[in-house]
């Protein structure tokens, strides 16, 4: 139990960190992990990019490889949007957008996934599928920019905040 606090914790630390490194730092290499604006598409961006560079942050510091680290990883970060895309729209529909609401149902989502991690962190390790798994990483962040600079023109990808959509002020 003490491990999902933490992981939470520190997770939950690190995305808030993200959200603000393109507002800093507007570079392309921080708009593929870092939200270029408030849209729930964004959002999602944020939530498995805080995923992914946890585990490449586990890597480095503490230099130890847990079974299928990769692949779980990958599946925390998607099975994360989902919950936080259950819990999260039917809240704006009520109270309407709100960053302090987005931040408390990341923070449940986050420990909800900690917990599925728990179980399964405990599984075989299969290095070979395991680092297959770079691939839909590396193919999800390219839709990520994608998306970031050619957004779809539906409330996902909408703004509310700045009334714009994408990374571009001329939408």
């Amino acid at each position: 139990m003490k491990k999902i606090i933490t992981n939470s914790l520190l997770l939950f630390l690190l995305s808030i960190f993200i959200s603000f490194v393109y507002k800093v730092l507007p570079y392309f290499i921080t708009l593929t992990f870092s939200p270029v604006n408030n849209s729930i598409f964004e959002y999602l961006k944020l939530i498995f990019s805080s995923y992914i560079i946890f585990l490449i942050l586990k890597l480095v510091f503490l230099k130890t490889r847990e079974a299928n680290d990769i692949k779980n990883h990958f599946y925390l970060g998607l099975f994360n949007i989902a919950i936080f895309l259950i819990l999260y729209l039917p809240v704006i529909l009520i109270f309407k957008e709100n960053i302090f609401l987005a931040y408390i149902i990341n923070f449940i989502s986050i420990s909800i996934t900690m917990f599925l991690y728990q179980k399964l962190e405990k599984k075989q390790n299969n290095s070979k599928e395991n680092n297959l798994f770079i691939i839909p990483i590396v193919l999800l962040f390219i839709m990520f920019t994608y998306f970031s600079y050619h957004p779809l023109k539906n409330f996902l990808f909408f703004d509310k905040q700045n009334n714009k959509y994408g990374i571009h002020t001329n939408y």
